[in-house]
């Protein structure tokens, strides 16, 4: 999803900073959800992350696709 997400970024030429930025965050939470399924495996943790990281890869589109595609 996220590469998905980087190359609409890319083709669109959308805001790139905005969703670099937000990549760098999605990269930091999905280390921080490896590393505390390493230490304590608990099902309302995977839920919790899971849908932060859907809202970073959401957000990420939506910034890419509005900043990118003029429709002429």
């Amino acid at each position: 999803m996220l590469l998905l997400v980087v190359t609409l970024n890319t083709f669109g030429l959308g805001s790139g900073a905005a969703v670099l930025i937000l990549t760098w965050i999605y990269t930091g939470f999905a280390i921080i959800w490896i590393l505390s399924a390493i230490v304590f495996e608990h099902f309302i943790l995977d839920l919790t992350m899971g849908f932060i990281e859907m809202a970073l890869l959401l957000a990420m589109l939506i910034t890419a696709y509005a900043m990118g595609w003029a429709v002429s």
